[in-house]
């Protein structure tokens, strides 16, 4: 194994954030670990702020080098990244999210009458082939579910987020055609079934992913609705 070095050592900015995406703010404090790519532990202590800056850090020239950085903190579930490959005087950023063992869903800032401002692409796509009232009672009884309207969001802001050529993912998808059991399939952009013949495979692979969440998305809903219904039944006593 290489002699580690700490003249020129590595670094990294570890922030800590909430549920809420905010900076953690919780009267816990925050035990934060950072083990090198041997297994050593380089750091392991409490810390009062959200925000800490690792400096020196041993590195190796090899494997070593991959860091994890791992947090934790009474009543969240432990958070933390791998691999961090750490190099001299180069400073690098790991945002971490603890979030509670205890939680629910919030929709606070994604209600039908503020998901205009706040993502109007998605309430374009949820409304396409539907009057406002009609969308509106359609997606407050998704909230009500609250499992299947988290999973909708958590796969339509992952799409939003795949850019591709010309426009991301999202953009693709032109309506979401529902049927009266709250199952849905998505209407595709055929520009997508045409690109496939004649782009590279990255792109590819995107259309033929495309069609599978178009024909698959509902049972994805489905099993989430099923496993809120199970949660939500009384236990039987013995």
């Amino acid at each position: 194994m290489a002699a580690p070095t700490t003249a020129n050592g590595g670094g990294a900015m570890v922030n800590v954030f909430d549920g809420t995406r905010n900076p953690y703010s919780d009267d816990a404090a925050i035990l934060i670990t950072a083990r090198d790519g041997n297994q050593k532990v380089q750091s392991r202590e409490f810390h009062a702020k959200p925000s800490v800056f690792f400096k020196g850090l041993p590195l190796f020239n090899n494997f070593g080098d991959d860091y994890a950085f791992l947090a934790a903190a009474d009543g969240y579930k432990d958070a933390g990244f791998f691999p961090v490959k750490l190099a001299a005087n180069v400073d690098l950023i790991v945002d971490l999210m603890l979030i509670p063992k205890s939680n629910g869903f919030n929709f606070a800032q994604a209600k039908w009458s503020v998901l205009g401002n706040a993502r109007r692409a998605f309430k374009d796509l949820f409304a396409n082939g539907a009057t406002d009232d009609e969308a509106a009672t359609r997606y407050s009884a998704l909230e009500e579910r609250g499992a299947i309207l988290g999973c909708l969001l958590n796969i339509t802001t992952a799409m939003q987020q795949i850019n591709l050529p010309q426009k991301t993912a999202l953009e693709y998808l032109k309506r979401i055609i529902w049927d009266d059991q709250g199952e849905f399939a998505m209407g595709q952009d055929r520009r997508c079934s045409s690109l496939l013949c004649h782009h590279t495979s990255p792109l590819k692979r995107f259309c033929r992913i495309s069609r599978h969440l178009a024909g698959s998305l509902s049972k994805i809903l489905s099993s989430a609705d099923q496993s809120a219904k199970a949660r939500q039944r009384p236990s039987r006593s013995g």
